[in-house]
């Protein structure tokens, strides 16, 4: 008992923790053009009650599509949908408005739809490092890495949907490993298992969707469990059916805007012409100039323990293991496939940014067992992650239109700050003001 209060304590602590660090960090302005897409649909539905981003205050962002007259964002409609409730009441209530208040909004409505879901996941990941029955001390250190020392860092700052994806991601992750290794799962976790998962795919559809996939996968292979699919499916089912209703009231199909033909931007496997050019852009995606394994090396030890545990099929963990290592190769796979630009104006590669909590959850074998000469490599890995991520916390939605090294461009971009603006840059909050246009806004409902 005295265990399991001490777990909620620490629990509870980082959650608060990193509640604070996100209130420091938490980016004032969007510079992307996918969030500016999904803020110019937020404002929309909240204002106007419309898809339609016509006369929206980021109207001028490239991902949109005209159908019928009307511009509308491409992004998966979901995350915005959702977003337009909390933006409305910060406006009914506090007048506080993107076009009155512009700064103060998107920093309060990042908060709470990036920050909080994302301190929320960090708790859920602590928890789920007691499965490796590794001490306390550990399961702190590495929580802490986690926040500090990947890209999530940079991502969890600005509004986006990769973070809040990863978060719902790794929860779906955690509640399975609740079901394998807890006796006596209660019911409704199967559901919640296919919702979380499920509300991932609706916000970032290739990892989500194929790790929906393979839970169904893992969950029939369990002789016990196969009775309990259908509180699953009823869980996919949930934000599926929203989803795509969503799609539908926008353009009148299920299929996403992002793969409809008259938008000029659209993804699909014919980016790359040639065997050659997908193979350096692969490269460049994967250890390049813009590699998730260059901007997180952290993440280098967790992939050669998940390779030991693939090649042990005795190990315990094994056929998490499968499920981890067949949704990550087939999201990296298929990003790569459908896109070209590494995610257009970012630091890094943020179409891997849902991945990486699942695969950082695999550094916690290197404290299960001591390794001679791992271990010390992970630490060195870790601060130079941490070094990395520190460089792209200030601008996370890096100008790519000079260079596609990122890194290289915060560098710059920070070199030529003055120690005021280097303080506003991390530190966005303190350049905050508010302006009261409650009676203003309230009169355009």
């Amino acid at each position: 008992m005295e265990k399991k209060s001490k777990n909620k304590y620490y629990a509870y602590m980082i959650f608060v923790f990193f509640l604070i660090l996100h209130i420091l960090f938490t980016k004032t302005d969007v510079t992307n053009w996918g969030d500016m897409a999904r803020l110019a649909t937020v404002e929309s539905l909240a204002e106007r009650f419309t898809f339609s981003i016509n006369n929206a205050t980021f109207s001028q962002t490239g991902d949109k599509i005209l159908l019928n007259g009307n511009y509308y964002g491409v992004q998966p409609p979901l995350m915005p949908f959702v977003t337009s409730g909390v933006y409305f009441l910060i406006s009914k209530i506090l007048g506080i408005s993107f076009s009155a208040n512009r700064a103060l909004a998107y920093y309060i409505i990042t908060l709470l739809t990036v920050g909080l879901p994302v301190s929320f996941m960090l708790t859920c990941f602590y928890l789920s490092l007691r499965f490796l029955l590794i001490g306390q001390g550990p399961r702190l250190f590495l929580t802490a890495a986690l926040a500090g020392a990947s890209l999530l860092s940079c991502y969890s700052v600005s509004y986006n949907s990769h973070a809040p994806a990863a978060a719902l991601l790794f929860l779906s992750f955690y509640l399975l490993l609740k079901i394998r290794f807890e006796a006596c799962s209660p019911r409704l976790r199967y559901f919640w298992l296919g919702f979380w998962s499920s509300l991932s795919f609706a916000l970032d559809p290739i990892p989500g969707g194929l790790f929906s996939v393979l839970y169904l996968f893992y969950l029939l292979t369990e002789s016990s469990q196969r009775f309990r699919i259908w509180l699953y499916l009823s869980g996919v089912g949930l934000p599926l059916i929203v989803h795509l209703a969503l799609n539908i009231i926008i353009s009148g199909g299920i299929k996403p805007l992002t793969l409809h033909p008259d938008y000029p931007l659209a993804v699909g496997p014919d980016k790359h012409f040639a065997i050659a050019s997908f193979g350096i852009y692969a490269f460049q995606s994967l250890f390049g100039i813009r590699g998730l394994f260059s901007y997180t090396p952290a993440l280098i030890p967790a992939m050669i323990f998940l390779i030991r545990i693939l090649a042990s099929p005795r190990h315990h963990f094994h056929k998490e293991a499968l499920v981890v290592g067949i949704g990550l190769a087939g999201s990296i796979f298929l990003t790569l496939l459908v896109t070209d630009n590494y995610g257009g104006w970012c630091y890094g590669v943020r179409y891997f940014v849902p991945l990486i909590p699942i695969l950082f959850f695999f550094n916690g074998f290197i404290f299960l067992k001591y390794c001679p000469f791992l271990k010390p490599c992970f630490y060195v890995l870790l601060g130079l992650s941490g070094f990395i991520n520190l460089i792209g916390l200030a601008d996370p939605g890096t100008d790519s239109s000079q260079s596609d090294f990122s890194l290289a461009t915060n560098l710059q971009l920070i070199r030529n700050q003055s120690p005021e603006k280097l303080v506003k840059m991390y530190f966005p909050f303190t350049g905050l003001t508010y302006e009261n246009n409650a009676l203003e806004n309230n009169s355009n409902y």
